[in-house]
């Protein structure tokens, strides 16, 4: 099958900043027992009309922590900012398609920062497991609007 060219461009990206921490202690103390891990993404979205089309700036936080008895073993932040543009796409549209598709490219990629990283720590590496973007973005909306609700 031939690969059709997307109307919507991923054209840059960069890792901001990581930051890691293990706890030795907690983890020595409770060296049996599973970590419940948490994950976080909070994207911030800027889009920009420019004479060809849109260009839009997504910079993206993902936050992994991990927790044995209510006590932090480890937590790992990911900042990156990626670019993206298009030619042909409407404003509203090229909206969408940063909220849903920018995101989980960046996603995807902060996942293997944190495989990667992780796993050259001599640690137990962090492996993220598939994330549905969509309906995360969707929860997330419903409780925005539900907060803009109960403030009216």
């Amino acid at each position: 099958m031939k690969a059709q060219k997307s109307f919507f461009s991923f054209d840059d990206y960069s890792i901001e900043k990581t930051e890691y921490k293990f706890n030795r202690e907690v983890a020595s103390q409770y060296r049996d027992e599973l970590v419940n891990f948490s994950l976080n993404f909070d994207p911030e979205i800027s889009i920009e009309e420019i004479k060809e089309g849109f260009i839009g700036n997504i910079k993206l936080k993902v936050s992994v922590r991990g927790k044995i008895k209510n006590r932090i073993v480890t937590k790992m932040n990911v900042y990156i900012l990626g670019k993206f543009s298009s030619t042909s796409l409407g404003e509203e549209k090229f909206r969408e398609m940063c909220y849903l598709n920018g995101i989980a490219t960046l996603f995807q990629i902060s996942r293997a920062v944190i495989v990667s990283f992780t796993s050259q720590t001599g640690n137990t590496p962090i492996i993220i497991p598939l994330t549905n973007i969509a309906s995360s973005i969707d929860i997330e909306k419903k409780k925005t609007q539900n907060k803009k609700f109960l403030k009216e």
